[in-house]
């Protein structure tokens, strides 16, 4: 899976943490990596590359959250359910 990050912001970002996971449909933690990744300067873009197995056997969602000085900073959901 790959993401874009961008700094909108008006300094340089510092280094972050994506974490991606698979979470069952009551909420639990299935499976989750953990990205780090360098500073991004202001107003530039850098395509994060992200490996996660999807687990077989249970229905899961797929969530990736950026974390930014341990504050999460955005969130993302998917629609559909796995596998």
């Amino acid at each position: 899976m790959k993401i874009i990050t961008e700094n909108l912001g008006s300094k340089s970002s510092g280094p972050f943490e994506i974490k991606t996971s698979f979470f069952s449909l009551n909420d639990n933690i299935i499976n989750q990596e953990i990205t780090n990744v360098p500073s991004i300067s202001e107003g530039n873009k850098r395509i994060v590359e992200l490996t996660i197995d999807v687990p077989q056997g249970v229905s899961t969602k797929l969530k990736s959250q950026i974390f930014l000085d341990n504050e999460k900073v955005h969130q993302r959901e998917s629609v559909s359910t796995f596998p």
